[in-house]
């Protein structure tokens, strides 16, 4: 069965599913979330865009890229960072694709978060014209359907599963013992497939098919262009925002481009309500109004003259 899709139709829609789904609470959570800009874009980790844009490539010509990618950043990554000696004391390679993922390298990892918040500021930050979409998994049930395919699953066999050579592709969620304050703010978590070319979407709709009542465990919560500015504003009242998401003077930097949409949008419902023009101030308050009808709304009269 698919993903469910539900398309929202307003932020407090998006708070009644999430408290009906338990997702609302973030200690010892069941759930992981992703936000994607575009409704349109599935679950593909980086590099397996990037290969796929490549016909010629199959499965082991991409884990020999992967390899060759995962030894030129291992062995470069001391000469950008001065933390380099405390990575190494406590060398893995689940933690190296965990920091490779963080810097930005393609990896197979794909993010996701214990915050659905966390999530619906990603799929509300950009693509303004383009609907948003918020993947929402119950992980403890995928899991409990994985370690059903393979009994002898422990979480410690995280990095054997990364690197198998398998034929039959497989997706595991996974959390890391590398925890950055980036990682730590955005409440990260990943999921990676045994093969770099496997969607995650279609694998973890394959593994719940047979779960009772499955809908309930995967869904895709669509949000329309039209609330993603809505949706930012609440998210920045509750101090979710490039700021925090992104700790530092990038993202302090990047936090003003939904500033700056916020302020315009104000800005033109004050400049509308001065001319007397109508308003849709749906975003913020879900509804059209002239500064006539407020004004009759407060029990005055538009025209003091009457």
């Amino acid at each position: 069965m698919k993903w469910k899709e539900i398309n929202l139709e307003s932020w407090l829609h998006f708070c009644l599913i999430l408290e009906q789904t338990g997702g609302i609470y973030t200690h010892r959570p069941m759930w992981s979330f992703r936000g994607h800009a575009d409704n349109n874009w599935t679950l593909r980790p980086a590099l397996t865009r990037k290969l796929l844009q490549h016909t010629w490539i199959n499965s082991e010509i991409a884990k020999t890229i992967e390899q060759q990618l995962f030894a030129e950043f291992s062995t470069g990554f001391h000469a950008y960072s001065e933390s380099a000696r405390l990575v190494y004391a406590h060398y893995d390679r689940m933690r190296w694709m965990s920091i490779m993922q963080h810097f930005g390298c393609p990896t197979r990892l794909l993010d996701w978060s214990d915050s659905a918040y966390v999530a619906a500021y990603f799929a509300c930050e950009a693509l303004p014209e383009a609907d948003g979409a918020i993947y929402c998994l119950a992980d403890n049930v995928f899991l409990s359907e994985m370690r059903k395919r393979k009994k002898h699953y422990k979480n410690d066999d995280e990095e054997d599963l990364l690197w198998s050579t398998g034929k039959d592709p497989e997706v595991w969620h996974m959390t890391t013992n590398f925890q950055n304050q980036r990682c730590l703010s955005q409440h990260g978590t990943f999921t990676f497939c045994t093969s770099p070319f496997e969607d995650h979407d279609e694998f973890i709709s394959y593994v719940l098919r047979d779960v009772p009542e499955s809908h309930k465990y995967h869904l895709k919560l669509v949000v329309p262009n039209s609330l993603k500015l809505d949706f930012l504003s609440h998210l920045n009242t509750m101090g979710i925002n490039a700021a925090t998401l992104f700790p530092g003077p990038e993202g302090f930097g990047r936090s003003f481009n939904a500033i700056t949409d916020m302020i315009v949008a104000t800005r033109k419902i004050t400049e509308d309500l001065d001319l007397g023009t109508d308003v849709d101030d749906s975003m913020f308050s879900g509804g059209k109004h002239t500064r006539g009808a407020r004004q009759a709304e407060n029990g005055e009269n538009e025209d003091p003259s009457t």
